[in-house]
């Protein structure tokens, strides 16, 4: 039986080896392309109509991107996103004078004044490095001297008596509580006219806010509001970043329980509004360096509502807005990663390679109808198979920013600057996050931050100037200030050189 297995299989070796040998026909080749080719495409058409039934055309089209990263070896992309960085240093540049031209008009708050850390530490390169550094020089005064001034970012009814204090319009108080009692908390909700915002003001991360839409929601859930405010109350806030936690922790378990009633500042809105995220009015987080408004974000909803029951809400950057009327998308992922395919593929992103890190696109915060050219900058230094295609991703996020602010924001954005400018020279602080709702024309200062997450959303280019502003600002100057402050000064606030605005 074996022998006859090995003449078997010598058998079909010597049909292989003829089938090999044998004169090939002409015909045969073009064949075997054609079903390859035919084989080809039907699994294309497959893997599409499968992305298809379970997702979008955003899917297909990312997944094609991706498959084009083996292009990449032989037509590389750009090294780096050049001319967004040229964009970046240009504008920073440009912020940096304005900073140094206003030195003698800025005093910094001895609070934030942060050249003897700078001394002890190496230099921070990152964002959660530097405003660390400024927790941890807090906490240190804490356990040294008990100077509790940063409760006017962690307790907000500290922060409310602050505006009041600088004159600066913001969202109107009802009242204030520092502790609470069921039965009369329930009988003053009760009381009230609708719609309201109550707010914890001693949690944060969007965790410490409801909206209450009516004077029916409160009837049928005041128990349920009076429940959820006393568990509020009675808890330390806890950040939920373990890096963070170790030098901010400390100073919220000496921050006081805080609750606020307010005014809502878009009543008609609120009232009319389908779910809690229409609810929410025109919002700008404005970043300020040494008096001078660097940056706005706006957010998007990622998850959740500022409504009693729902998913705790969640925000993601959409846009950051320059002073300079350039803006930038950051191509947001507010879409849930689905069954077949992560968050990267069920969200729409740019599709220029030398995005592929920043996933920015840079535009003129104009009118798309003006036509106007500023592509021929963000899109210098592309190939010519991709400066069409950056060419329309200019066109189309500047046409989602038009489409959503041009009649809520743009024109009071000189407003947005000027308000948290005043905030800031009021405080005296070398950084801090104003942020500002903007309804029909009004600017009105919600809250504001000393320690700010937002600045890790950041791509590294901007993150690294940014974080450059704010520690340069300590160079030594001759009169002993610093070069982006002629004087320091103690005490409570406002700032010596802080001017009321009629």
């Amino acid at each position: 039986m074996l022998e006859r297995l090995k003449t078997q299989l010598a058998e079909a070796k010597d049909a292989v080896k003829k089938r090999l040998d044998r004169p090939k026909d002409k015909y045969e080749r073009p064949v075997r392309s054609k079903l390859k080719l035919v084989g080809a495409a039907m699994v294309a058409i497959a893997a599409t109509t499968f992305t298809y039934q379970h997702y979008d055309g955003i899917v297909v089209s990312n997944v094609a991107f991706r498959a084009t990263k083996f292009l990449d070896l032989f037509v590389p992309p750009a090294s780096k996103d050049v001319a967004n960085a040229k964009l970046i240093d240009a504008y920073m540049d440009s912020r940096w004078n304005a900073i140094r031209q206003q030195r003698s008009k800025f005093a910094l708050w001895d609070y934030c004044d942060l050249r003897s850390s700078l001394k002890e530490a190496p230099r921070p390169t990152s964002w959660s490095s530097l405003v660390q550094l400024r927790m941890r020089k807090w906490g240190d005064l804490l356990d040294a001297t008990k100077d509790k001034r940063f409760t006017i970012e962690k307790d907000k009814c500290v922060m409310l008596q602050m505006l009041e204090t600088l004159k600066l319009p913001h969202p109107k108080v009802r009242r204030t509580w520092r502790s609470v009692e069921a039965a009369p908390l329930k009988s003053y909700l009760l009381e009230q006219q609708y719609p309201a915002i109550i707010k914890v003001g001693h949690i944060h991360q969007q965790k410490s806010t409801l909206y209450i839409k009516d004077s029916k929601e409160i009837k049928k859930n005041g128990d349920k509001y009076v429940s959820w405010v006393k568990t509020k109350m009675d808890s330390v806030f806890d950040d939920g970043s373990k890096t963070w936690a170790t030098v901010t922790n400390k100073l919220y378990a000496q921050t006081s329980p805080c609750l606020i009633l307010q005014d809502v500042v878009n009543p008609g809105k609120v009232s009319a509004a389908a779910d809690g995220n229409d609810m929410r009015p025109t919002e700008v987080l404005v970043e300020v360096i040494w008096g001078v408004p660097l940056h706005g974000v706006t957010v998007v909803d990622v998850v959740g509502e500022m409504i009693l029951g729902k998913t705790q809400h969640k925000d993601t950057v959409e846009f950051l807005v320059r002073t300079d009327g350039w803006a930038c998308y950051k191509w947001p992922k507010n879409r849930a990663p689905g069954k077949w395919f992560g968050k990267w593929y069920v969200n729409d992103h740019s599709h220029i390679r030398a995005h592929r890190k920043t996933q920015e696109t840079w535009f003129k915060t104009k009118d798309p109808s003006l036509h106007d050219r500023g592509w021929r900058r963000t899109c210098r230094g592309l190939g010519s198979l991709e400066y069409s295609r950056c060419v329309r991703e200019y066109r189309y996020v500047q046409k989602i920013f038009w489409e959503k602010f041009s009649s809520s924001l743009v024109d009071y954005l000189p407003k947005v600057w000027d308000t948290c400018s005043r905030l800031a020279q009021g405080v005296g602080a070398d950084y801090l996050r104003c942020d500002v709702f903007v309804t029909g024309g009004k600017v009105d200062v919600n809250e504001i931050s000393l320690s700010s997450y937002w600045g890790n959303t950041l791509s590294d280019a901007w993150q690294r100037r940014f974080v450059d502003l704010w520690i340069d600002g300590y160079l030594p100057a001759d009169d002993g200030g610093g070069a982006a402050f002629g004087t320091v000064y103690s005490g409570e606030i406002p700032s010596p050189t802080y001017a009321v605005s009629g």
